[in-house]
């Protein structure tokens, strides 16, 4: 008799978890990314933004291209990358400055991407009080690399 009222009383506590595992494991919501993009002083024209497929796609001449995001905090980038494999690409954060820095080997689309963590106050069921959870929010973009040229420098006077 005591077994039986153990295993519905574990059976019950089960039944009203199962549905919290599924949140705690959730994965991150995606959103288009916002980036203010700045090309080497050297290059000519501006960074483009256009949007394919609800994804924001820039437009870049070459590179390094400076990043600072727009519609989140680059200091709650918990992980970022470059999800596309090959172009020998490479996206860093440069922490004194606050801003990331993207290069490319290859002309190319690349897609990058930031996983951004943040605290947020939530209402508790009971409409009592509030407690604090971790949301998680992933923000993706394709940067468009155009032709990587050699760039040669000449000497005053050279020839």
């Amino acid at each position: 008799m005591m077994k039986s009222k153990l295993l519905i009383a574990a059976l019950v506590l089960i039944a009203t978890l199962s549905p919290l595992a599924g949140v705690a494991g959730a994965a991150p919501q995606t959103e288009s990314a916002e980036l203010a993009i700045e090309q080497p002083h050297y290059v000519d024209g501006a960074v483009e933004r256009t949007s394919e497929n609800g994804t924001t796609v820039y437009k870049a001449s070459r590179g390094p291209l400076e990043i600072v995001p727009r519609n989140f905090e680059a200091e709650n980038v918990v992980d970022y990358g470059v999800a596309t494999d090959g172009g020998g690409a490479e996206l860093s954060y440069d922490r004194e400055m606050g801003q990331f820095e993207f290069s490319a080997e290859k002309a190319g689309t690349y897609a990058v991407y930031f996983s951004v963590e943040r605290s947020v106050s939530v209402q508790n069921e009971s409409g009592n009080g509030s407690h604090i959870e971790t949301r998680s929010q992933r923000y993706v973009a394709n940067i468009r690399m155009g032709q990587q040229e050699e760039m040669v420098h000449m000497a005053a006077g050279g020839t």
